[in-house]
């Protein structure tokens, strides 16, 4: 015991680890220390070190705000890691393990160059769990928490916590030091009045305390309400005031409730009414009462969130189809409006390595798939929730629109043992490293799927590291990407690192595959510069990979209206660019809500590589004819802008105000006519079956029964009437091409020409 309290003095009073200087040249440092337990001085194995440039704070893993990470690597037997960080940079040590605190170093260059090998003591971890709830028990709905450890003067925090409570209003901090903590609101979206008062606990280790934030009206709160900010970089932390928003002058006004399936008022729900580009906001008081004003005349679309609940829009039957517009006429108001919420599904469980040991920090990704004759397909809409586990390798995932899901786990830190370098390989539950070996599992609405365990087996990994030069040939400064290149599979997972001081990078633990490395740097010689490499990962590592970026191009002209009216406006439009399989920071430009006229100057930028521009309209008389490039039509197709930085001058984006429109009704199959139904309109030609296509399109019958789909480009379609849509893919982008694909055999095919108006009967197809 005397020998151990030695070693922890020694251990408390020395510097924290030491550098290896790397082989000249290389431009990293290599980083090494042993772990062991603060109380027993055992070598504590398999915990996860992180590295990242400059200051860290400690942050809640369910809220991943690392700043500038560099790697990850996992202790051996022995406690002992070693990882490389660039030389001459500040660096920071995250250390991560399942029942212990966590802990946080930051080394400064000079202990770098200076220091020596000394161990680093654990804590066994204390945890805080609770709920944040109302006078009535109700969880809160939306609201964001700051747990900050006070330090013994009572001067300001020394450890940050971000924590966001679930759908239940329940929460969860682990890996805390001993200490004593506070909790109190942080400010985030609108809490519809609510405040609880700071809550008080002193910290045990080994020990879990529960608390229960109380959330109550502020009395007379006419300024808005308060909370904390904190700057991640900085390691700040702000009081701040949040200004109530005053309703927009004029227009009219739209009252309703939103209740849930079975009647009850849902208090705390977001509601939005949109049209035209314009969007106005509201929160449901306690009630489920809202009110929204300003509104000019036009067909909105009204919908609305609620944690726990499915998205639901007015005149929305169950989840079977969309939502019914809600007209608003000149100085008239709309009242008694109804959203009905369905409840979501939720799934939970744990990750642990391959000697069930639980990780903590694991990444856990909920897919949501199709079943088809060709096995399961990822939905193509954006479906995919993201958490990471808790500090006893715990997950859940809540707000899950019923379907057939997937799970994958992933967890990113290698391990350096008798020189072969191994991690842990992205799973799908049960077992099986693909998407073809997951077992689907159906979530329903109202329940949740618990028990699951995924187990994480380790395999040989590579090391890709290399350097970056700006189009000037100098280190470039910025970041680098990496990810698995377009159709490598369903898993989204990428990592991003700093470059050093002179322009390096290192990933440590890539599987075999096919990558994309991608540089961004926004401060090249002239303007912000970007590059990227395919690379094909086996079972060497590559260690001098040359990645040089170059400015992006830029492109100008004019939109032009063709068809209409002299002087006739269209109203907004809104442009992105996205580069072709792996998108890093796509180019956006907008006007919604603006008029637009003839001649009316475009730009967009910067763009590189095969990249697709998207130009919409949220006004119905015009339809995107097309987008000429130097010639070339990029309405449909990819366009290759290089890496050389060109300028595309005379671009010409072209609405027109001639395009077809479809009207019609839907019968059953005994010719009788169908109220409640929805309309898919999609090309013939599959190739046009991309995210945003102007080719696909869904609609939902009015409330007399029928349909109308306005500005479709002149061409061959085929339609279909169903009975439910799939909701998952949701009306934004209804053109998931595996679901067209089992809609195709009993569409109907049809041909419109330019400003021709079909009148269409079709039969309602049972889904």
């Amino acid at each position: 015991m005397r020998t151990c309290l030695l070693t922890l003095a020694a251990l408390l009073a020395a510097p924290l680890v030491a550098p290896a200087q790397a082989p000249p040249g290389t431009g990293f440092i290599t980083l090494r220390g042993v772990l062991i337990d603060a109380a027993s001085g055992q070598p504590v194995r398999r915990a996860r070190a992180e590295a990242s440039t400059g200051p860290q704070i400690d942050v809640d893993p369910g809220l991943p705000l690392v700043v500038g990470r560099l790697g990850a690597v996992m202790s051996d037997d022995e406690g002992r890691f070693s990882l490389d960080v660039p030389a001459g940079a500040t660096a920071s040590l995250r250390i991560v393990k399942a029942g212990y605190a966590t802990a946080l170093r930051t080394v400064p260059a000079s202990e770098l160059r200076d220091s020596v090998p000394q161990l680093i003591a654990l804590e066994r971890g204390a945890s805080i769990v609770g709920r944040a709830v109302t006078l009535s028990g109700e969880p809160v709905p939306v609201v964001s928490l700051l747990v900050m450890r006070v330090r013994e003067s009572g001067s300001p925090v020394s450890t940050l916590r971000a924590v966001a409570p679930d759908e239940r209003g329940e929460f969860r901090v682990g890996g805390l030091a001993p200490g004593r903590y506070t909790i109190d609101n942080a400010v985030g979206p609108a809490t519809n009045g609510l405040r609880a008062d700071r809550v008080e606990v002193q910290l045990d280790a080994g020990r879990e305390v529960p608390v229960v934030l109380l959330f109550q009206p502020t009395p007379g709160d006419s300024k808005g309400p308060t909370g904390y900010v904190f700057d991640a970089k900085a390691g700040t932390v702000t009081t701040i005031t949040m200004p109530r928003p005053s309703p927009p002058p004029g227009g009219g006004r739209m009252r309703g409730v939103v209740t849930s399936a079975a009647g009850a008022p849902l208090g705390g729900a977001a509601v939005a009414a949109s049209a035209g580009g314009r969007r106005h906001n509201a929160m449901t008081d306690a009630l489920g009462q809202f009110t929204l004003e300003g509104l000019l005349p036009g067909a909105y679309t009204v919908e609305a969130t609620r944690r726990g609940f499915v998205r639901g829009e007015h005149g929305q039957r169950g989840l079977d189809l969309p939502g019914v517009k809600v007209e608003v006429d000149a100085g008239a108001d709309v009242e008694e409006l109804t959203i009905v919420l369905s409840p979501a599904g939720a799934v939970s469980g744990l990750v642990h390595d391959e000697s069930g040991e639980p990780l903590q920090d694991a990444t856990v990704q909920v897919i949501r798939v199709r079943r088809g004759a060709a096995g399961l397909t990822p939905v193509r809409a954006p479906t995919v929730a993201t958490v990471r586990t808790d500090d006893r390798g715990g997950f859940r995932v809540g707000s899950l629109f019923p379907g057939d899901y997937v799970v994958a786990a992933s967890f990113s830190a290698h391990l350096l043992d008798a020189g072969v370098r191994t991690a842990y390989a992205t799973t799908f539950w049960p077992v099986g490293s693909d998407l073809a070996g997951a077992s689907p599992l159906d979530v329903r609405g109202g329940e949740e799927i618990s028990g699951l365990t995924v187990s994480l087996p380790r395999v040989p990994v590579v090391r890709l590291r290399g350097s970056v030069v700006t189009s000037a040939g100098d280190a470039a400064a910025g970041t680098v990407r990496l990810q698995l290149a377009r159709g490598a599979g369903a898993s989204t997972d990428t990592r991003t690192v700093p470059l050093g001081p002179h322009g390096e990078f290192s990933f440590d633990d890539v599987t075999e595959g096919e990558y994309v490395i991608q540089a961004q740097v926004p401060g090249g010689p002239r303007a912000a510069e970007s590059g990227r490499r395919v690379v094909t990962v086996s079972r060497a590592d590559q260690d001098a990979l040359l990645i040089r970026t170059s400015p992006g191009s830029t492109l100008s002209g004019r939109i032009a209206l063709e068809g209409g009216r002299p002087g006739e406006l269209m109203w907004g439009y809104a442009a992105t660019a996205v580069a072709d399989g792996v998108s890093w920071a796509p180019a956006t430009v907008s006007n919604l809500g603006s008029p637009v006229a003839d001649g009316e100057p475009f730009a967009l930028s910067p763009l590189a590589g095969l990249t697709r521009i998207r130009v919409t309209s949220d006004d119905e008389n015009w339809y995107l004819k097309s987008i000429i490039i130097d010639g070339f039509d990029a309405a449909d197709n990819l366009f290759d802008f290089g890496f050389d930085g060109r300028a595309y001058a005379d671009v010409q984006v072209v609405f027109s105000r001639l395009g077809a429109s479809l009207t019609g009704r839907a019968t059953d199959e005994r010719a009788r006519p169908v109220r409640d139904y929805a309309v898919y309109v999609f090309a013939t030609e599959r190739d046009r079956w991309t995210p945003g296509s102007r080719w696909v399109r869904l609609a939902r019958a009015a409330a007399d029964g029928t349909f109308r789909i306005p500005s479709l480009p002149p061409g061959s379609y085929w339609a279909i009437a169903v009975d439910r849509v799939d909701a998952a893919a949701g009306t934004t982008d209804p053109g998931d091409p595996s679901l067209l694909d089992m809609l195709t055999p009993q569409a109907v095919p049809i041909v419109v020409g330019e400003a021709e108006t079909r009148d269409l009967t079709l039969r309602v197809v049972r889904r």
